[in-house]
């Protein structure tokens, strides 16, 4: 008799109803899981995919920043200079200092060499984030995710035109703030030099 695995079946049973669109209830079952083990990276994240999915950007990123913290180690890794080049070689340079940053490169490889799936849910949670600070206008914050994802998948075409995108959200509501500050601050010195000019005319004599 082949054993079942009840966490397996739990987590694909919620990510049916999620392609299926029943989004509340695979987060339901996703909760569920991670009450039952707190450090269940992959139904957390999916969990926030569920959240985004219902429009609940907040649950959304907070759900999302657990996730990038469990894998915060990668993500210092994907940070080090240089660790994406080719040329992971150990130096012979007799440099110290230069001995040392090539140390930290070749150690930042091995742990992106080791934790591999890591970085894919770092990707994927870098685009979530993204999505849902954009649900909440906060466009400068979803561009700098963006670019950690694109730095993570240069090549991505999709990655790319999508941070561009946001960009130019970014951009537009740049120019709509200016322009509504400019317009309060013009109204405001009207406002007051009218009130300068009543304080200076003299009253009406009866």
């Amino acid at each position: 008799v082949e054993d079942r695995d009840p966490i397996a079946e739990q987590r694909s049973k919620a990510n049916y109803l999620y392609m299926h669109g029943n989004y509340a209830g695979a987060a339901d079952i996703f909760r569920e899981l991670l009450d039952a083990n707190e450090f269940d990276y992959k139904s957390r994240s999916n969990l926030a995919a569920t959240y985004l999915h219902m429009g609940d950007f907040d649950e959304c990123i907070a759900a999302t920043e657990k996730v990038m913290d469990f894998c915060k180690d990668v993500a210092n890794a994907l940070n080090q200079p240089g660790v994406q080049s080719s040329n992971l070689m150990d130096s012979d340079d007799e440099d110290e200092a230069e001995d040392e940053m090539v140390a930290k490169r070749n150690e930042a490889a091995r742990t992106i060499r080791e934790r591999s799936g890591h970085v894919y849910v770092l990707l994927k949670s870098y685009v979530r984030m993204a999505a849902a600070l954009c649900g909440k206008q906060r466009y400068k914050e979803a561009y700098e995710y963006m670019e950690m994802a694109v730095r993570i998948s240069p090549y991505d075409d999709d990655l790319r035109d999508d941070a561009n995108r946001i960009l130019e959200k970014l951009r537009m509501d740049t120019l709509v703030r200016s322009t509504a500050a400019g317009k309060q601050s013009a109204e405001a010195a009207k406002a007051k030099a009218k009130a300068e000019g009543d304080a200076e005319r003299p009253p009406n004599e009866l």
